[in-house]
């Protein structure tokens, strides 16, 4: 069951399954243990988390590139 929240989280944002590796001959699967069940990949809470993180530093970035490009019009081209 998806969240509200979750939906609006735009579909082309990245959801890597791979989280990981471990070595050895046998075949092994990572995983965690969240909420009763066994899961791979991301839960909803840590997608979400995710997702206000780069939100958040997209917005520290714009801040940024527009303070430069006032300091030095040469920039703006």
């Amino acid at each position: 069951m998806s969240s509200p929240r979750l939906k609006a989280i735009a579909d082309d944002f990245p959801r890597s399954e791979h989280l990981g590796s471990v070595s050895g001959y046998q075949p092994k699967l990572i995983g965690k243990f969240a909420d009763g069940k066994f899961v791979t990949g991301w839960t909803e809470v840590e997608l979400l988390e995710r997702f206000d993180t780069c939100a958040d530093l997209v917005q520290q970035l714009i801040g940024y590139c527009n303070r430069k490009l006032s300091e030095d019009p040469a920039l703006n081209v």
